[in-house]
């Protein structure tokens, strides 16, 4: 984690597949106090972005990745079922209309 200098400028993009295979719906369930080694005045919130334009392109780059559709996916066809309800639960998350994708950004509390 940066340190409080850095709090405002850095955000983390939540990276698919890892966060949809845990089913992470939010940071309490990262376990019992995920903030805890932070300084008291810095904490992280999520953000919420539309990709509902884009989530076809998406699904088109993630599918260049041939050799790991199969191992990560079971296949390219599971991979985009995947891809689109992972876009809508976000969306569902942080009142968009769609598909999201999620970052979560640092700041000052």
């Amino acid at each position: 984690m940066p340190g409080p200098d850095y709090a405002g400028m850095v955000t983390f993009y939540e990276d698919f597949p890892y966060a949809w295979w845990n089913d992470f719906q939010g940071l309490p369930d990262l376990g019992s106090d995920p903030l805890a080694a932070l300084p008291p005045d810095i904490g992280i919130r999520p953000e919420y972005a539309d990709i509902t334009d884009q989530i076809e392109r998406k699904i088109t780059g993630i599918s260049l990745y041939e050799s790991q559709m199969d191992r990560l996916f079971d296949g390219t066809l599971e991979m985009a079922a995947a891809v689109r309800a992972y876009g809508r639960t976000l969306a569902a998350l942080g009142s968009v209309d769609g598909a999201a994708e999620r970052y979560w950004a640092t700041g000052r509390v």
